[in-house]
């Protein structure tokens, strides 16, 4: 994917993510990139709609409402996850889901981001929580995703991280019977599934 101008990438975290950057969002302004900096250039120039001169502060509501508008259309608002491939010596790191959808399934550690968040401050608040495992923290680890799940309410980014030794585990409120797995399970849930089967 190419560069993203800094004004896509702040209206793609507050408009469509509050504090967190969505790679599938900037690829899909990239590719909307030139109707929006023409319509861009002509408000900049000065001539609002209907071709009257225009005040800044008008022009910044219409430049708003541009994106607002062109992110409706091409990136409908679903909610945003981070998940890890974590492994140790070969072992894959794996918990039961303590809620619905999939109550029960082996799924990967991980969660939602919250607003204020970055995509590795939830990725390393979620792993510990469900697991007890600290994962040193990382700026560029959402950089490139290793995968991205794309489900109709929400997409999830998932990085891959391999510890020397595996850290001990302990369940947590929304992850239960938490191991490392040489093998993995027969209960997969349907979401991860075509993740782990690419491994």
């Amino acid at each position: 994917m190419g560069d993203i101008s800094d004004i896509e990438r702040a209206h793609a975290e507050s408009f469509l993510y509050p504090g967190a950057y969505n790679t599938r969002v900037a690829q899909l302004l990239l590719e909307h990139r030139g109707r929006l900096l023409e319509e861009i250039r002509a408000l900049r120039s000065g001539q609002d709609r209907f071709g009257m001169k225009t005040t800044r502060e008008v022009l910044r509501t219409e430049e708003d409402a541009l994106f607002r508008r062109t992110m409706n259309e091409v990136a409908p608002v679903r909610r945003l996850g981070v998940a890890g491939l974590i492994s140790a010596r070969g072992r894959l790191l794996l918990g039961r889901r303590g809620k619905d959808p999939n109550r029960g399934k082996y799924v990967l550690p991980g969660g939602g981001v919250k607003e204020g968040e970055t995509l590795d401050q939830a990725f390393c608040r979620e792993v510990l929580e469900e697991t007890g495992v600290v994962v040193p923290p990382d700026p560029g680890r959402f950089t490139v995703p290793a995968y991205v799940i794309e489900l109709p309410d929400r997409i999830i980014l998932v990085a891959q991280i391999a510890f020397a030794e595996a850290p001990p585990l302990r369940d947590g409120d929304d992850l239960y019977d938490v191991a490392w797995f040489a093998n993995l399970p027969a209960d997969i849930s349907p979401v991860i599934a075509p993740v782990l089967r690419n491994l």
